[in-house]
C-alpha cells in the first residue's frame, strides 16, 4: 500500500536523491526556526511578572525541553543529509522512524492546540488555522514519503548489485 503512494521522483521532476537533500535542508531550517522560537519564548518568560511561580516554572521547563528536543532533531536531520550524501540506507531508515515519531507527536500537539483554542477564537480564524495545519502536515508527510522512496531506491540498488 505504502509503495503505491511513494513518489518515484521528487515533485514529479527531480531524482529522489535531490529530493532527499531538499527534504533534509528543509527539515534543518524548520528545526533552526523552532530552536530560535523556543529560545525567544524562554527568554520572554523570564520577564513575566503576572505569572505565578509554578506556572512560570512549568512553562520555562517545557520551553527549555522543546529547545533541547529541536536541537536533537536538528542533529538527526544533519545526520540524514550525511546519510543521503554517502548513500547509507540504514541512516535513511533510522531518520524515517525518528521523523515519523516526531511528526506523529507534532500532529497530536496540533490537535490538542486546535481543540484548546477553538473556543477562544472566532470560527473563521479557527478554520484558517485548521486549513494551514492540514497543508503543513501534508507537506511533512510528503517529505517522509520522499525519504521512504529514496530508502527503497537505495535498498533496491543494493539488492540488484548483490544479485550481479
Amino acid at each position: 500500500m505504502l509503495n503505491k503512494i511513494t513518489p518515484k521522483k521528487f515533485l514529479c521532476r527531480f531524482e529522489l536523491e535531490v529530493g532527499a537533500k531538499v527534504v533534509g535542508i528543509l527539515m534543518c531550517l524548520l528545526m533552526v526556526a523552532c530552536i530560535i522560537a523556543t529560545v525567544i519564548q524562554t527568554l520572554g518568560l523570564k520577564s513575566c511578572e503576572s505569572c505565578s511561580y509554578n506556572s512560570w516554572k512549568h512553562a520555562f521547563s517545557l520551553s527549555v525541553s522543546a529547545a533541547v528536543y529541536c536541537c536533537i532533531m536538528l542533529c538527526v536531520n544533519i545526520w540524514f543529509l550525511w546519510g543521503v550524501k554517502k548513500g547509507k540506507a540504514s541512516v535513511i531508515l533510522s531518520w524515517l522512524v525518528i521523523s515519523a515519531v516526531w511528526l506523529a507527536q507534532t500532529i497530536c500537539l496540533l490537535i490538542v492546540l486546535l481543540w484548546e483554542y477553538s473556543s477562544r477564537v472566532s470560527l473563521v480564524v479557527w478554520v484558517i488555522c485548521l486549513c494551514l495545519t492540514i497543508v503543513c502536515v501534508c507537506i511533512l508527510l510528503y517529505c517522509l514519503l520522499v525519504g521512504y522512496g529514496f530508502w527503497l531506491q537505495l535498498k533496491n540498488n543494493k539488492h540488484q548489485q548483490a544479485a550481479e
